[in-house]
């Protein structure tokens, strides 16, 4: 009968360093240990595969993209209906 082998589990990498690999921001020993463990796991491999697209798209996006600020209108008619009928603000709070 042979022993079997028990698995000990590793800590999942996380977020703020997977988003630090992809971005080349993290410390060299840092990520060597990361590395190391992305080498055995699928599900933070997937992860960081996941987030390298979502930083690659964010990449490509250029100013016309972007939407525009409201018009000033709009901002008149927000306050306007924000304010009441006194015309005094209502304190924040």
């Amino acid at each position: 009968m042979t022993p079997h082998r028990r698995e000990v589990a590793v800590p999942h990498l996380t977020h703020d360093l997977l988003a630090d690999l992809v971005l080349g921001n993290a410390a060299a020993g840092g990520a060597d240990e990361a590395l190391r463990h992305l080498a055995r796991c699928g599900d933070c491999r997937g992860r960081l595969a996941r987030l390298d697209r979502v930083v690659a798209a964010a990449h490509g996006i250029e100013e016309p993209d972007l939407p525009a600020a409201p018009p000033e209108r709009v901002w008149r008619e927000i306050l306007r209906k924000l304010t009441p009928p006194s015309g005094k603000a209502e304190p924040a709070g």
